[in-house]
C-alpha cells in the first residue's frame, strides 16, 4: 500500500501539469487572437468644419465621421443613439440641427457621417480657441466562430478633440491652416441622385429629338409632293400598287387556266391604268366603297379594319405618250417602265374596245407580261424608304439651286 500511493503522488502531479499547460496555451491562442483583432482599430473618427473659424452667432456645420470594422467574422456595433443631431448635446455650441447621411460600405469597414449645424453665443469668447466637448461612445465587439456570435463587454470610444476659434483664422493650438470640409456622404448621394435624373432626362429628350425627325421627315415628303398631294389618300399608295400587282397576277392565273376572255382583258386593263396614273402623275383615285364596276379595283385599307377602298386610273397611252413627249426629270427617270405601260395599255385597249371579235392571246401575253415587269419596278418607287429618299435628295437640290 505504501508503494501504490507514493506512486498516485507523480500521476496527479503529471496530470496538473498538463492541465496548466493546457490553459496556458488556450490563453495564449486567446491572447493571440485578440492582439491580431486589436492590431487593426475597432473604430476610428474624426471632425472637420466647413470654417477654419467662426464669429459669436455665426452658423457652422461640423461633420462627425466614423470608420467601424464591418466583416463576416468580426463586427463593430456602436451605440449611435447619442449621436442624432434631435439628441446631440455640444455645449457651450448650440446644435440647431443636423442630418445623418446613408452609411457607405468597403469590403472591411463601415462609414456612418452626422453633419451638425451648431452656432456659439457667448460674448466672452472673443479672440479664444473654443472647443467641443468630450463625446465618449459606446461599443462592442462581436466575434462569430463557427457559426457562434460572441459580444465583448461595452467599450468606450472618446471622440477627438476638435477646437475652433472664434473671430480668427485659425486656433493658436494649430500646427498648419485646416481645409475647409470636404463633401459629405448627403452631399455624394445627392450628386448621384441628379446623375441619374439627369441620364433618365437624356434619355427621353434623345427619344423626343428621333420622334421629332421622323415628323420632320414626313412633312418633307408632304411637302415634296406638289399639287398631286391635294388628291384624296385612303390607304397608301404602295398597297394600292400592291393590289395592282396582285390583280395581274390573278389574272395570269386564270389566263392560263381558261385562257384569255373579255372580262380577264377588262381586268388587267384597269389593273395597268392605276399602275400608268402613278407613273404619269403620281397618284391615282381613291374612294371608299365596295361597289366596282369594269375600270376600278377593290383594296383594303387596314390589317385589322379592313375597310373596302375602290381604286381607279384615268391614264392612257396617249397619255403616256404625251409625258414621255414633254420629258423632264420623271419621265427620263421612268422612261422605260413609261415605254412598257404605254404598249401594254395599248395593247389591252385593242382587246377591250377594237373591232376585232377575236382576242390576240400571243400579243396579250406579251403586253400582260411587260406591264407586270414595269408595276413591279415602279412598287419601289413608292416604298416609304424610298419616297422619304427621294423627298429628301429634292429638298437639298431646291435648297442648293437656292
Amino acid at each position: 500500500m505504501r508503494n501504490i500511493r507514493c506512486t498516485a503522488w507523480p500521476l496527479a502531479g503529471l496530470a496538473l501539469s498538463a492541465s496548466l499547460a493546457s490553459a496556458q496555451g488556450a490563453g495564449q491562442i486567446a491572447s493571440a487572437a485578440e492582439a491580431e483583432m486589436m492590431a487593426v482599430d475597432p473604430i476610428t473618427c474624426w471632425w472637420r468644419t466647413d470654417k477654419p473659424s467662426a464669429y459669436i452667432g455665426e452658423p457652422l456645420t461640423v461633420v462627425l465621421t466614423c470608420s467601424v470594422l464591418d466583416q463576416p467574422s468580426v463586427t463593430v456595433l456602436v451605440d449611435e443613439s447619442g449621436l442624432d443631431p434631435s439628441a446631440m448635446q455640444l455645449p457651450p455650441f448650440e446644435v440647431l440641427g443636423g442630418t445623418h447621411a446613408s452609411d457607405l460600405h468597403t469590403a472591411e469597414r463601415r462609414f456612418f457621417q452626422y453633419a451638425y449645424r451648431v452656432r456659439l453665443i457667448n460674448e466672452g469668447d472673443f479672440g479664444r480657441d473654443v472647443a467641443l466637448p468630450t463625446v465618449t461612445l459606446s461599443y462592442r465587439v462581436r466575434q462569430v466562430a463557427d457559426g457562434t456570435a460572441t459580444d465583448t463587454r461595452d467599450r468606450g470610444y472618446e471622440l477627438p478633440l476638435l477646437v475652433i476659434h472664434v473671430q480668427s483664422l485659425v486656433p493658436q493650438s494649430a500646427n498648419d491652416i485646416r481645409d475647409g470640409a470636404a463633401e459629405t456622404f448627403a452631399d455624394l448621394d445627392a450628386r448621384g441622385f441628379r446623375a441619374s435624373a439627369l441620364a433618365t432626362s437624356g434619355g427621353v429628350l434623345f427619344t423626343l429629338a428621333a420622334a421629332f425627325v421622323v415628323l420632320a421627315g414626313v412633312r418633307v415628303v408632304r411637302t415634296t409632293r406638289g399639287p398631286a398631294t391635294a388628291v384624296s389618300r385612303l390607304v397608301p399608295d404602295a398597297r394600292v400598287l400592291a393590289g395592282a400587282s396582285r390583280e395581274l397576277a390573278e389574272v395570269q392565273r386564270a389566263k392560263e387556266a381558261g385562257g384569255w376572255t373579255d372580262e380577264l382583258a377588262a381586268r388587267a386593263l384597269a389593273a395597268l391604268r392605276i399602275a400608268a396614273s402613278y407613273a404619269v402623275n403620281g397618284h391615282a383615285s381613291q374612294r371608299p366603297g365596295t361597289s366596282t364596276h369594269t375600270g376600278t379595283l377593290a383594296v383594303t385599307a387596314g390589317l385589322t379594319a379592313r375597310t373596302p377602298i375602290v381604286a381607279s386610273g384615268a391614264a392612257t397611252s396617249e397619255t403616256i405618250g404625251r409625258a414621255l413627249t414633254t420629258g423632264g426629270p420623271l419621265a427620263a427617270r421612268r422612261h422605260d417602265v413609261l415605254e412598257s405601260l404605254q404598249g401594254a395599255l395599248a395593247c389591252f385597249t385593242t382587246a377591250r374596245f377594237g373591232r376585232e371579235s377575236t382576242l390576240d392571246a400571243t400579243a396579250l401575253d406579251e403586253a400582260l407580261d411587260a406591264g407586270r415587269g414595269a408595276l413591279d419596278r415602279l412598287r419601289g418607287e413608292f416604298t416609304p424608304l424610298a419616297r422619304l429618299k427621294a423627298a429628301i435628295l429634292s429638298r437639298t437640290q431646291t435648297e442648293g439651286r437656292s
